[in-house]
């Protein structure tokens, strides 16, 4: 009987460190950053500069400079994948010469389970005038940190 006590002990002591084990070990769970685009969409150039953060550290800061849009072909692109291996939770900022400060979006804000998305950068989206905006975009998102990582400095 005594035996039978001490594994029950053991049992319950072991299940009850899960929790924080798996917080210890990466297994917490974040909405994944699979990808981040700008877009330039006003009729004016624009100098875009944009940040992400990942678990509170800044891992990326870039600056584009982006091209007035010219019969409906957007100037911006792709920003390289420097966060491959920070799990999270991501915030993404960015903001343009003339904004008034930071336009920020968390992707843990809670409105999503975890998962994957793609971050998107757009300046002067055509109801927007020439604000910035960041929103995420969620599907079949391709995992740039599953692509051969680039030596861009970032």
């Amino acid at each position: 009987m005594k035996r039978r006590a001490l594994l029950a002990v053991l049992g319950t002591t072991a299940t009850a460190g899960c929790s924080t084990v798996s917080g210890l070990f990466g297994g917490e769970q974040h909405v994944g950053l699979g990808g981040l685009e700008v877009g330039n969409w006003d009729d004016e150039p624009h100098i875009i500069t944009v940040q992400v953060d990942a678990d509170g550290e800044t891992v990326l800061d870039r600056t584009l400079e982006t091209e007035a849009i010219g019969e409906s072909v957007v100037d911006g692109g792709g920003l390289p994948c420097v966060w491959r291996d920070t799990t999270g939770p991501y915030v993404v900022r960015a903001r343009h010469e003339s904004s008034d400060g930071w336009v920020e979006t968390a992707l843990d804000d809670g409105r999503y389970q975890s998962g994957l998305v793609k971050a998107s950068v757009r300046v002067g989206y055509p109801d927007q005038s020439n604000e910035i905006e960041v929103l995420w975009l969620m599907g079949d998102v391709e995992d740039c940190r599953a692509v051969t990582p680039t030596t861009t400095s970032g």
